[in-house]
Formats: structure tokens, C-alpha cells, sequence
């Protein structure tokens, strides 16, 4: 497929009309899908602690505001290895997330989810159909490097 396009931890991207747009090894981070059906156009971000700002402020910056989208999120896995200050930041970036698609978009349909926990999550639109596609795994990180290959062959 022409135009695939992978957003890594930290980073967001957008795409419009065809191709995939998806990112993965979604642990604690939250990825955030937005989906203009009227200009077949996406908006994904890979966030870490989103509450910090930098990268949430620069991606909804560059979404055109007073449109509805469909927003997705996906991630935000708690760990059974991590410590109670971590697992309350995780938290918290859940919750960050929603107030804000809430204040910024309320006119958006949400579809609000989370990965299991102790799991890894995968998300990607296909721009030619609309389809979103959510996966978790404990061990999705090998499963993703196999679809992504055969999405570029």
C-alpha cells in the first residue's frame, strides 16, 4: 500500500485519502486518532506523559478546530511492574486525555478506550475505507513487526 506511515513514540503525523496511518508498542503511552470523514484526512499522535504538553500542545495545533471528527485513543496500559506513582500518572494522562478531547472537540463522537493491562496496543486507519483498527497483545510488539511488514510489501 502507497503511502504507509508509522508514528514512533513521541511523534504525530497526519495523512490524507489513501495509505495507512498507525503506530505501535502502545504500553503506558496513548495514542490519539482523529478522523475527518468529510477530507478522508487523519491526525495520530504516540504520546508519552501527555500531561507535560510539548508534543500534545504542537499536535492539536496543527488539527483544524471547529470540524467533527472521529476521535479514537488507544494505550494507556497499566503495568503490573510499575510502581503506584507510575501507574497514578498513567492515570492521570487517561484522564488528561479525555478532558481535553472533551473541552477542544465537543462536538467530536469520542470512542474512548484502553489497552488491557500488562498489554502492548496497536492502532491504524486505512485512509481508502475509513476502517480503524484497534489490537492488543501481551505480545503484540512481534505480531505488529509481521503486519508491518507485509503492509509495505
Amino acid at each position: 500500500m502507497i503511502g504507509n506511515r508509522r508514528v514512533a513514540q513521541g511523534e504525530f503525523d497526519n495523512l490524507s485519502n489513501y495509505g495507512l496511518l498507525f503506530t505501535d508498542g502502545l504500553g503506558p503511552c496513548i495514542a490519539v486518532l482523529f478522523y475527518d470523514e468529510v477530507s478522508q484526512t487523519a491526525y495520530l499522535s504516540h504520546l508519552e506523559q501527555p500531561d507535560s504538553g510539548t508534543v500534545w500542545n504542537a499536535f492539536i495545533d496543527i488539527i483544524p478546530k471547529g470540524q467533527v471528527y472521529k476521535i479514537y485513543t488507544w494505550g494507556g496500559a497499566h503495568e503490573s511492574i510499575n510502581d503506584e506513582e507510575t501507574t497514578e500518572l498513567t492515570t492521570q494522562s487517561r484522564r488528561f486525555i479525555k478532558e481535553q478531547l472533551q473541552e477542544i472537540f465537543p462536538d467530536s463522537k469520542l470512542n474512548i478506550s484502553w489497552t488491557p493491562k500488562d498489554h502492548t496496543g496497536y492502532i491504524s486507519i486505512d485512509l481508502e475505507t475509513g476502517d480503524i483498527t484497534k489490537e492488543s497483545d501481551k505480545n503484540c510488539s512481534d505480531q505488529i513487526d509481521s503486519k508491518t511488514d507485509n503492509r509495505n510489501a
